[in-house]
C-alpha cells in the first residue's frame, strides 16, 4: 500500500512539475513573424463612370502573431486598367472639372486582428488603417495658359492621397509548422477628397511563412 501511495505521489509531483512546461510553450502560429506574398482584386467606382471596375492587386506583408491576436501590416501595388479617368474640381476649367487619368497606386495599410481559435483553419477579424497614394495621375488639357495648367496640376495633388479606416476579415489554412494560405476581404469607406471617391473593396489571397519568432523563447523554467 506504501508503494502505491509513493508511486501515485510521484506521478502527481512529475505532472505537477511538467504540466506547466508544457502549457507555456506556444503554438505553432503564435509569436511568429510571417513573411507573405498576396495578389487579388481591388473593386472601386470612379465619378462618371457606369458601373464597378477591377484593378489588379499584388503586394507583400508581414504578420505578427500574439496569443490570440495578430497585427498585419503590408504593401500593395495597384495596377488600374490604362487610360482610367476620373474628375476633379478645378476652378480654372471652362466647367468648374477637368478629367484626370490615371493607371497605377500603392496602398500602405496597418490592422490588427483578432484571431479566436486555435486550430490548422483560422477564421479572424479586425480592422485598421490604409494609405492611398494614386502615382501617376495627369490633368488633360487643353490648358490655355501655363498659370492654368499649374493649377489643375495642384487640384490634381490634393486628391491623389487619402488615408482610409478599414475594416476586414479572412480565413486562414495553417500546413507544416510554419507555412499558411489565406484569403481575406477588406472595406474601405467612401471619400469625396479623393480620385476614387466610391467604397472600396479588396479580395485578396495568398502564402505567408513564420521566418523568425516575435520575441525571446524561454526554455527553462524555475
Amino acid at each position: 500500500m506504501r508503494g502505491t501511495t509513493g508511486l501515485l505521489g510521484a506521478i502527481v509531483f512529475f505532472t505537477a512539475g511538467v504540466a506547466p512546461v508544457a502549457a507555456q510553450q506556444p503554438q505553432a502560429w503564435q509569436r511568429k513573424w510571417f513573411w507573405g506574398a498576396q495578389s487579388g482584386a481591388f473593386i472601386y467606382k470612379v465619378p462618371g463612370s457606369t458601373g464597378v471596375q477591377v484593378a489588379l492587386d499584388a503586394g507583400a506583408h508581414w504578420l505578427i502573431t500574439g496569443k490570440r491576436s495578430a497585427m498585419f501590416v503590408a504593401f500593395d501595388q495597384l495596377i488600374f486598367k490604362s487610360n482610367t479617368r476620373s474628375l476633379v474640381f478645378d476652378g480654372s476649367g471652362a466647367t468648374g472639372f477637368r478629367t484626370v487619368t490615371f493607371s497605377g497606386a500603392r496602398r500602405l495599410q496597418v490592422a490588427l486582428y483578432a484571431v479566436p481559435t486555435d486550430k490548422k483553419l483560422q477564421i479572424y477579424a479586425g480592422g485598421g488603417l490604409a494609405i492611398h497614394q494614386i502615382t501617376n495621375a495627369t490633368a488633360l488639357g487643353p490648358f490655355a495658359t501655363s498659370q492654368e495648367a499649374s493649377t489643375a496640376a495642384n487640384a490634381v495633388a490634393k486628391v491623389d492621397t487619402k488615408a482610409f479606416a478599414v475594416i476586414s476579415g479572412g480565413v486562414q489554412y495553417r500546413f507544416r509548422e510554419r507555412w499558411a494560405v489565406y484569403g481575406h476581404y477588406q472595406l474601405m469607406p467612401s471619400s469625396k477628397n479623393f480620385l476614387i471617391s466610391s467604397t472600396q473593396q479588396a479580395i485578396t489571397g495568398g502564402v505567408r511563412f513564420a521566418l523568425t519568432t516575435s520575441h525571446e523563447d524561454v526554455s527553462t523554467a524555475r
